[in-house]
Protein backbone atom coordinates (compact mmCIF):
# COMPACT_ATOMS: atom_id res chain seq x y z
CA UNK A 1 0.00 0.00 0.00
CA UNK A 2 1.28 3.19 -0.99
CA UNK A 3 0.85 6.12 1.66
CA UNK A 4 0.48 9.70 0.25
CA UNK A 5 2.93 12.44 0.59
CA UNK A 6 0.01 14.48 1.67
CA UNK A 7 0.11 12.91 5.01
CA UNK A 8 3.02 14.43 5.47
CA UNK A 9 1.35 18.03 4.45
CA UNK A 10 -0.99 17.84 7.47
CA UNK A 11 0.76 18.39 10.07
CA UNK A 12 1.55 21.46 9.92
CA UNK A 13 -1.99 22.56 8.95
CA UNK A 14 -3.26 21.63 12.41
CA UNK A 15 -1.26 24.55 14.10
CA UNK A 16 -3.37 27.39 11.22
CA UNK A 17 -5.53 29.53 13.81
CA UNK A 18 -8.98 30.25 12.14
CA UNK A 19 -9.37 34.00 12.44
CA UNK A 20 -11.23 33.78 9.08
CA UNK A 21 -14.17 32.67 11.40
CA UNK A 22 -14.45 36.34 13.37
CA UNK A 23 -15.18 37.96 9.70
CA UNK A 24 -18.55 38.74 8.77
CA UNK A 25 -20.73 39.43 5.80
CA UNK A 26 -19.46 36.29 3.72
CA UNK A 27 -21.54 34.06 2.00
CA UNK A 28 -18.90 31.04 2.09
CA UNK A 29 -15.16 30.79 2.52
CA UNK A 30 -12.30 28.29 2.69
CA UNK A 31 -10.80 27.96 5.86
CA UNK A 32 -8.72 24.71 5.88
CA UNK A 33 -6.93 23.14 2.46
CA UNK A 34 -6.10 19.68 2.15
CA UNK A 35 -4.22 18.51 -0.72
CA UNK A 36 -6.97 19.78 -3.38
CA UNK A 37 -9.74 19.62 -1.28
CA UNK A 38 -11.45 22.65 0.72
CA UNK A 39 -13.10 22.52 3.62
CA UNK A 40 -15.68 24.95 3.34
CA UNK A 41 -16.98 27.40 6.78
CA UNK A 42 -20.03 26.39 5.45
CA UNK A 43 -18.84 22.60 5.99
CA UNK A 44 -18.12 23.49 9.89
CA UNK A 45 -21.33 25.31 10.61
CA UNK A 46 -23.38 22.54 9.38
CA UNK A 47 -21.28 19.99 11.62
CA UNK A 48 -21.33 22.12 14.47
CA UNK A 49 -25.23 22.42 14.26
CA UNK A 50 -25.76 18.30 13.87
CA UNK A 51 -23.43 17.70 17.19
CA UNK A 52 -25.27 20.89 18.97
CA UNK A 53 -24.00 20.96 22.64
CA UNK A 54 -22.65 16.67 22.54
CA UNK A 55 -19.03 18.58 21.21
CA UNK A 56 -16.55 19.06 24.21
CA UNK A 57 -13.81 21.50 23.56
CA UNK A 58 -13.77 24.49 20.70
CA UNK A 59 -15.73 23.41 17.52
CA UNK A 60 -13.94 25.90 15.76
CA UNK A 61 -10.81 24.01 16.19
CA UNK A 62 -12.29 20.65 16.46
CA UNK A 63 -14.17 20.10 14.12
CA UNK A 64 -11.84 21.50 11.14
CA UNK A 65 -9.73 18.82 11.96
CA UNK A 66 -11.45 15.93 12.20
CA UNK A 67 -13.26 17.26 8.44
CA UNK A 68 -9.15 17.60 7.24
CA UNK A 69 -7.98 14.15 8.55
CA UNK A 70 -11.79 12.40 7.20
CA UNK A 71 -10.08 14.07 3.75
CA UNK A 72 -6.95 12.68 4.32
CA UNK A 73 -8.01 9.27 4.82
CA UNK A 74 -10.93 9.40 2.01
CA UNK A 75 -7.79 10.49 -0.41
CA UNK A 76 -5.57 7.39 0.50
CA UNK A 77 -8.94 5.19 0.18
CA UNK A 78 -9.30 6.32 -3.53
CA UNK A 79 -6.10 5.32 -4.50
CA UNK A 80 -5.99 2.08 -2.52
CA UNK A 81 -9.65 1.00 -4.11
CA UNK A 82 -10.78 1.03 -0.66
CA UNK A 83 -14.86 1.29 -0.99
CA UNK A 84 -17.55 0.32 1.15
CA UNK A 85 -21.35 -1.19 0.16
CA UNK A 86 -24.38 0.67 0.19
CA UNK A 87 -25.20 -2.81 2.55
CA UNK A 88 -22.77 -1.73 5.07
CA UNK A 89 -24.14 2.21 4.81
CA UNK A 90 -27.95 1.70 4.76
CA UNK A 91 -28.50 0.52 8.53
CA UNK A 92 -26.64 3.70 9.85
CA UNK A 93 -28.77 5.78 7.25
CA UNK A 94 -32.05 4.13 8.54
CA UNK A 95 -31.47 4.87 12.23
CA UNK A 96 -30.46 8.54 11.75
CA UNK A 97 -33.04 9.39 10.09
CA UNK A 98 -35.17 7.43 12.30
CA UNK A 99 -33.96 9.48 14.90
CA UNK A 100 -34.28 12.68 12.76
CA UNK A 101 -38.22 12.16 12.18
CA UNK A 102 -38.96 11.32 15.86
CA UNK A 103 -37.09 14.58 17.10
CA UNK A 104 -39.30 16.43 14.42
CA UNK A 105 -42.12 14.96 15.09
CA UNK A 106 -43.16 13.68 11.37
CA UNK A 107 -41.05 13.40 8.25
CA UNK A 108 -43.36 16.50 7.17
CA UNK A 109 -42.11 18.89 9.88
CA UNK A 110 -38.53 17.28 8.89
CA UNK A 111 -38.68 18.41 5.63
CA UNK A 112 -39.72 22.18 7.08
CA UNK A 113 -37.48 22.17 9.12
CA UNK A 114 -34.40 21.50 6.62
CA UNK A 115 -36.00 22.59 3.89
CA UNK A 116 -35.15 19.70 1.85
CA UNK A 117 -37.40 16.38 0.92
CA UNK A 118 -36.84 13.15 2.19
CA UNK A 119 -35.23 11.81 -0.97
CA UNK A 120 -32.99 14.37 -0.66
CA UNK A 121 -32.28 14.19 2.88
CA UNK A 122 -31.86 10.15 2.88
CA UNK A 123 -29.52 11.25 -0.21
CA UNK A 124 -26.97 13.87 2.16
CA UNK A 125 -27.35 11.79 4.96
CA UNK A 126 -26.05 8.66 3.05
CA UNK A 127 -23.18 10.66 1.62
CA UNK A 128 -22.09 11.31 4.75
CA UNK A 129 -22.06 8.00 6.88
CA UNK A 130 -20.29 6.69 3.48
CA UNK A 131 -17.76 9.33 3.74
CA UNK A 132 -17.43 8.50 7.34
CA UNK A 133 -17.13 4.56 6.76
CA UNK A 134 -15.28 5.03 3.93
CA UNK A 135 -12.51 6.75 6.17
CA UNK A 136 -12.78 4.34 9.25
CA UNK A 137 -11.76 1.38 6.74
CA UNK A 138 -8.40 3.12 5.46
CA UNK A 139 -7.90 4.21 8.87
CA UNK A 140 -8.16 0.49 10.18
CA UNK A 141 -6.06 -0.69 7.56
CA UNK A 142 -3.33 1.34 8.23
CA UNK A 143 -3.32 0.69 11.66
CA UNK A 144 -4.09 -2.55 11.89
CA UNK A 145 -0.69 -4.20 11.20
CA UNK A 146 1.66 -1.40 12.29
CA UNK A 147 4.88 -3.22 13.75
CA UNK A 148 7.43 0.17 13.64
CA UNK A 149 10.09 0.69 16.30
CA UNK A 150 11.06 4.03 17.21
CA UNK A 151 15.02 3.39 15.86
CA UNK A 152 13.26 2.25 12.52
CA UNK A 153 11.25 5.60 12.54
CA UNK A 154 14.30 7.94 12.85
CA UNK A 155 16.24 5.16 10.68
CA UNK A 156 13.51 6.09 7.91
CA UNK A 157 13.11 9.55 8.10
CA UNK A 158 17.38 10.12 7.95
CA UNK A 159 17.63 7.99 4.95
CA UNK A 160 14.65 9.70 3.03
CA UNK A 161 16.41 11.94 0.59
CA UNK A 162 16.06 15.64 0.79
CA UNK A 163 14.64 16.11 -2.94
CA UNK A 164 11.48 13.62 -1.21
CA UNK A 165 10.58 15.76 1.53
CA UNK A 166 7.55 17.24 0.89
CA UNK A 167 7.49 20.90 0.05
CA UNK A 168 5.46 23.03 2.34
CA UNK A 169 3.81 26.00 1.05
CA UNK A 170 5.64 29.77 1.91
CA UNK A 171 2.44 31.05 3.67
CA UNK A 172 2.84 28.44 6.50
CA UNK A 173 4.93 28.67 9.30
CA UNK A 174 5.42 25.77 11.56
CA UNK A 175 7.15 25.62 14.88
CA UNK A 176 7.69 21.71 16.46
CA UNK A 177 8.02 22.26 20.36
CA UNK A 178 9.54 19.16 22.24
CA UNK A 179 9.19 19.95 26.02
CA UNK A 180 10.49 17.18 28.30
CA UNK A 181 9.73 18.69 31.83
CA UNK A 182 11.59 16.22 34.19
CA UNK A 183 9.32 15.09 37.78
CA UNK A 184 11.89 13.90 40.16
CA UNK A 185 11.02 10.13 41.16
CA UNK A 186 10.66 11.30 45.03
CA UNK A 187 7.93 13.50 43.57
CA UNK A 188 6.23 10.74 41.82
CA UNK A 189 6.01 8.98 44.52
CA UNK A 190 4.52 11.25 46.47
CA UNK A 191 1.71 12.94 44.10
CA UNK A 192 1.29 9.05 42.21
CA UNK A 193 2.11 8.78 38.40
CA UNK A 194 -1.15 10.06 37.25
CA UNK A 195 -0.86 13.50 38.71
CA UNK A 196 2.90 13.23 37.95
CA UNK A 197 2.25 13.32 34.09
CA UNK A 198 -0.25 16.09 34.46
CA UNK A 199 2.36 17.73 36.82
CA UNK A 200 4.38 17.43 33.58
CA UNK A 201 1.72 18.79 31.17
CA UNK A 202 1.45 21.85 33.24
CA UNK A 203 5.19 22.71 32.88
CA UNK A 204 5.35 21.79 29.73
CA UNK A 205 2.96 24.21 28.72
CA UNK A 206 4.63 27.00 30.98
CA UNK A 207 7.89 26.87 28.92
CA UNK A 208 5.36 27.76 25.82
CA UNK A 209 6.42 31.39 24.70
CA UNK A 210 2.91 31.98 23.12
CA UNK A 211 -0.05 30.98 25.00
CA UNK A 212 -2.36 28.20 23.67
CA UNK A 213 -5.65 29.05 22.49
CA UNK A 214 -6.99 25.53 23.27
CA UNK A 215 -5.54 22.36 24.36
CA UNK A 216 -6.34 18.52 23.10
CA UNK A 217 -4.89 15.59 25.51
CA UNK A 218 -5.01 12.07 24.80
CA UNK A 219 -6.67 10.59 27.38
CA UNK A 220 -9.40 10.86 29.84
CA UNK A 221 -7.72 12.78 32.69
CA UNK A 222 -6.12 16.53 32.88
CA UNK A 223 -6.56 19.02 35.27
CA UNK A 224 -7.76 22.63 34.00
CA UNK A 225 -4.28 24.95 32.75
CA UNK A 226 -5.59 28.44 34.14
CA UNK A 227 -8.29 29.43 31.94
CA UNK A 228 -7.13 27.47 29.26
CA UNK A 229 -9.76 26.18 27.65
CA UNK A 230 -9.30 21.59 26.94
CA UNK A 231 -10.67 18.44 25.81
CA UNK A 232 -9.56 15.08 26.92
CA UNK A 233 -9.91 12.09 23.78
CA UNK A 234 -10.10 8.54 24.50
CA UNK A 235 -7.57 7.36 22.10
CA UNK A 236 -6.87 10.41 20.60
CA UNK A 237 -3.66 9.15 18.65
CA UNK A 238 -5.97 7.60 16.39
CA UNK A 239 -8.23 10.46 16.01
CA UNK A 240 -6.17 13.72 15.64
CA UNK A 241 -2.70 13.96 13.67
CA UNK A 242 -1.62 16.49 16.05
CA UNK A 243 -2.00 14.14 18.86
CA UNK A 244 -0.08 10.88 16.77
CA UNK A 245 2.52 13.20 16.24
CA UNK A 246 3.09 13.86 20.24
CA UNK A 247 2.73 10.68 20.97
CA UNK A 248 5.73 9.53 18.32
CA UNK A 249 7.59 12.45 20.16
CA UNK A 250 7.08 11.41 23.54
CA UNK A 251 7.64 7.35 22.81
CA UNK A 252 10.68 8.25 21.18
CA UNK A 253 12.22 10.83 23.40
CA UNK A 254 11.89 8.02 26.79
CA UNK A 255 13.38 5.49 24.35
CA UNK A 256 16.49 7.39 23.86
CA UNK A 257 16.32 8.22 28.17
CA UNK A 258 15.93 4.37 28.95
CA UNK A 259 19.23 3.80 26.70
CA UNK A 260 20.84 5.76 27.96
CA UNK A 261 19.99 4.55 31.65
CA UNK A 262 20.41 1.18 30.10
CA UNK A 263 24.26 2.23 29.89
CA UNK A 264 24.40 2.78 33.27
CA UNK A 265 22.38 -0.07 34.76
CA UNK A 266 22.63 -2.68 32.01
CA UNK A 267 21.10 -5.33 34.62
CA UNK A 268 17.34 -4.84 33.80
CA UNK A 269 16.95 -4.76 30.34
CA UNK A 270 15.81 -1.69 29.54
CA UNK A 271 17.03 -0.76 26.53
CA UNK A 272 14.50 -3.96 25.10
CA UNK A 273 11.80 -3.22 27.55
CA UNK A 274 12.09 0.75 28.09
CA UNK A 275 11.62 0.36 31.63
CA UNK A 276 8.11 -1.83 31.76
CA UNK A 277 8.06 -4.53 34.28
CA UNK A 278 8.86 -7.74 31.80
CA UNK A 279 10.02 -11.23 33.40
CA UNK A 280 14.10 -9.87 32.59
CA UNK A 281 13.27 -6.40 34.03
CA UNK A 282 11.88 -8.46 37.46
CA UNK A 283 14.68 -10.61 37.47
CA UNK A 284 16.82 -7.74 37.59
CA UNK A 285 15.78 -5.91 40.14
CA UNK A 286 15.59 -8.94 42.50
CA UNK A 287 19.72 -9.59 41.68
CA UNK A 288 20.68 -5.93 41.70
CA UNK A 289 17.98 -4.66 43.54
CA UNK A 290 16.13 -1.07 42.91
CA UNK A 291 18.22 2.09 40.94
CA UNK A 292 17.13 6.13 41.68
CA UNK A 293 15.21 5.80 38.76
CA UNK A 294 13.03 2.97 39.85
CA UNK A 295 9.31 3.99 41.77
CA UNK A 296 8.99 3.14 45.62
CA UNK A 297 5.14 3.20 44.71
CA UNK A 298 4.93 1.37 41.95
CA UNK A 299 2.51 -1.34 42.54
CA UNK A 300 4.34 -4.28 40.37
CA UNK A 301 6.62 -4.62 42.89
CA UNK A 302 4.54 -6.15 45.39
CA UNK A 303 6.18 -6.30 48.74
CA UNK A 304 9.73 -6.73 47.96
CA UNK A 305 10.53 -3.17 47.83
CA UNK A 306 14.24 -3.69 47.57
CA UNK A 307 17.16 -1.15 48.68
CA UNK A 308 18.89 1.18 45.46
CA UNK A 309 21.60 -0.72 43.25
CA UNK A 310 25.06 0.09 44.30
CA UNK A 311 26.39 3.22 42.75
Amino acid sequence: MRISKKYLLFLPLVLISLSSFAQSNVIDEIVWVVGDEAILRSDVEKRRLEYGNSINGNPYCMIPEQLAVQKLFLHQAAIDSIEVTDADVNPYVEQDINEKVLMAGSKEKLEEYMQMTMTQIREEIFDQYKNELTARKMRDQITSDIKVTPAEVRRFFKDVPEDSLPLIPTQVEVQVLILQPRIAQEEIDRINILNASILAMHRALDRLTLRPGFIIVDGNRFKPYGDVPHCTIVKGDGKYLSIAAASILAKTCRDDYMLRLHEQYPWYGWDRNAGYPTKLHREGILSHGLTPYHRRSFGGLGEAQLPFAEE
